[in-house]
């Protein structure tokens, strides 16, 4: 479209196809944009290409502005209008179901909205992990606030404010109105921010609060709150406050409206003293919130599914009132290193993720719920699990850097069904085998042991038909070629004791990744390797490989690494950082073998297959 439009013809001329491809990217390649784009750069020349660049990365040109407002003036619904407006200035890249959730007390119908919206070409949904994420293009978005923007001079009587400076000012003059029903600031963009005491309290529709940075270890914000600040709008549903600077909420904080609550790397001590009602609470976010020393009472978040405390260093327990949290699905506690104790009893039966990674202090784990599907415990202090435990629907297990044999085996005995999917260990010492009963994983298919440095076999006729991924890195004693399954596409061996890999390799035929670095012979044959399409991995010592010998082998220095190492892989997937593949130079002729040819070719093997593949970094 851009280019019969441009170009009068389906694609760039020489010298445009670069050109052509970043306009229509700062476009959005949006079908309205591309007309109005293309017709405009008709008939110019490369130089006038290059001078409007500058000008799109910067934002939008009034007639790709104009060409996209047709769109939004075209619904005919003035609340499909408000759904739009709601995503451009604070919605972009959420998940529908949290869209819908956050706007279940409007008036809006989410469902239809987003599928006249999706129809319109202003937003799309993008399937992310097992959610769908609504992404609306920066063009459409600076689009969308600019009509927001346009509802007045002042910038106190628009619904929403997205503007740093305006919101500065709003808030340190206390300007605030009841027509204001959200406020997003990127404190990335702001080094100081003044809240006037009652900075907040004329905005009693305030509800969605979302103060927020991309870059968590970038900067710290100068904050300056009114002395007596202590008032929060009542309607809040969305209060994000990344890096909140005070030791505890406002005591007159009223958050039965809360439908998310996030403060990552806050000063939080304390959330509040008394117990607060929060029916409607689905997700608790309070990551990287290091002076937290305790949770509060939380037997009112009924509906809470999510309850984020990762890095949270200061926190030495939960309270015991998390066992009325029916409903919750995922607890991360990920590196929170004074934790010594979870609550018994809790029986969370919904609880399907658990993560505890890095709870150093953390010694004893409760039977908390036997419906757990994914379960991290490495780097705890964990010794052993309780004797009726089971973890019959454990789907991912991640053990790395345990160090009691009891917990190891009692590991064994708890958590391998055949439901198993992952499973993770790291730095195992105990380890010398697996299990027998790893047989018994049939669906398995992704399986990592990495740094144990004892493991020196897997066990005989095991085989993993759904295995997918393998990863054997730094179990320095293991020196067979592991055949459990021929349909691994992704296969790590390196740092292990394995000094060549077996012709039926060949069998393997969804290989497309074998990596194999510091192992114990630098260049295992490659020769068994009878395919293009598998991106090879080796260290080789180029001090041990002539720069010659390299040449006659179609391999070109790019630059003078003469005792660095490389690693050979397919082109299709890999730069060049040391050398490449050039064909111009690729030789047959035996009689060109020397002393260096025949050393290369110890390494490279046959020219004709390396000259397709191999590519060195």
């Amino acid at each position: 479209m851009f280019c019969q439009n441009a170009f009068r013809q389906n694609s760039p001329p020489d010298g445009f196809m670069e050109l052509a491809s970043e306009v229509a990217d700062h476009a959005g390649r949006l079908p309205l944009a591309l007309n109005i784009l293309g017709s405009s750069m008709r008939g110019r020349n490369e130089k006038y290409w290059e001078d409007l660049l500058p000008t799109l990365r910067k934002g939008l040109d009034g007639k790709i502005q104009s060409a996209l407002r047709v769109s939004y003036d075209g619904l005919e619904r003035k609340e499909h209008q408000a759904l739009f407006r709601y995503i451009a200035c604070f919605l972009n890249g959420d998940e529908v179901d949290d869209i819908k959730l956050l706007l279940a007390d409007s008036e809006l119908n989410v469902d239809i909205g987003l599928e006249i919206l999706i129809d319109r070409s202003l937003i799309h949904v993008l399937p992310f992990v097992e959610k769908y994420i609504v992404e609306m293009h920066f063009l459409v978005e600076e689009m969308g606030k600019e009509i927001v923007r346009a509802q007045s001079d002042e910038p106190e009587e628009r619904e929403f404010l997205t503007d740093s400076k305006n919101i500065c000012d709003v808030l340190e003059d206390n300007t605030g109105t009841n027509k204001i029903i959200g406020i997003s600031l990127n404190i990335d963009e702001i080094d100081v921010l003044h809240i006037h005491k009652k900075g907040f309290n004329g905005m009693r529709n305030l509800r969605f609060l979302n103060i927020y940075t991309k870059w968590y270890y970038k900067k710290e914000v100068r904050w300056y709150l009114g002395e007596g600040f202590n008032y929060l709008p009542p309607k809040l549903r969305l209060l994000r406050w990344d890096k909140y600077p005070m030791r505890r909420m406002p005591s007159s904080f009223c958050s039965i409206n809360l439908v998310k609550l996030q403060m990552q790397g806050s000063k939080l001590e304390k959330l509040w003293e008394r117990i607060h009602s929060l029916p409607g609470l689905k997700d608790m976010n309070l990551m990287g919130s290091t002076n937290l020393k305790e949770i509060p009472d939380l037997s009112l978040a009924t509906n809470l599914e999510k309850l984020n405390l990762a890095h949270c260093s200061s926190l030495v327990e939960l309270p015991s009132s998390i066992q009325h949290l029916s409903k919750l699905k995922k607890l991360d506690m990920n590196f929170c290193r004074s934790l010594e104790i979870l609550p018994t009893g809790m029986n969370l039966k919904s609880l399907e993720r658990l993560s505890l990674m890095g709870c150093s202090r953390l010694k004893s784990f409760p039977d908390i719920s036997s419906n757990i599907y994914v379960l991290d415990l490495s780097q705890t202090a964990i010794e052993e699990f309780l004797p009726n435990l089971r973890l019959e629907n454990l789907v991912e297990l991640h053990l790395w850097g345990i160090k009691s044999d009891k917990l190891w085996e009692r590991v064994q005995v708890a958590a391998y069904t055949h439901h198993g999917h992952a499973i993770s260990l790291s730095d195992i010492p105990t380890l010398v085998e697996l299990p027998s009963s790893f047989q018994n994983l049939n669906n398995l298919e992704r399986l990592g042991i990495i740094d144990c440095i004892n493991l020196e076999t897997l066990p005989d006729g095991i085989n993993f038909e759904s295995l997918n991924f393998l990863d054997l890195s730094r179990c320095s004693r293991f020196r067979i070629f592991p055949d459990i399954s021929t349909n691994i596409s992704w296969l790590t061996l390196s740092g292990t004791g394995i000094e060549e890999v077996p012709w039926w390799i060949e069998s393997f035929s969804n290989l497309w990744r074998l990596r194999m670095w510091e192992c114990k012979n630098n260049a295992p044959p490659l020769a068994v390797l009878n395919y293009d399409h598998v991106d090879i991995q080796l260290h080789v010592e180029l001090n041990k490989v002539s720069p010659f010998g390299l040449k006659r082998w179609g391999v070109r220095l790019l630059n003078d690494y003469s005792s660095a190492e490389n690693r050979l892989g397919n082109p299709n997937t890999l730069l060049p950082h040391v050398c490449e593949a050039d064909e111009d130079s690729m030789v047959n002729d035996e009689s060109h073998e020397t002393e260096q040819g025949e050393e290369c070719g110890d390494c490279l093997v046959e020219t004709e297959r390396c000259r397709k593949r191999m590519r060195t970094t």
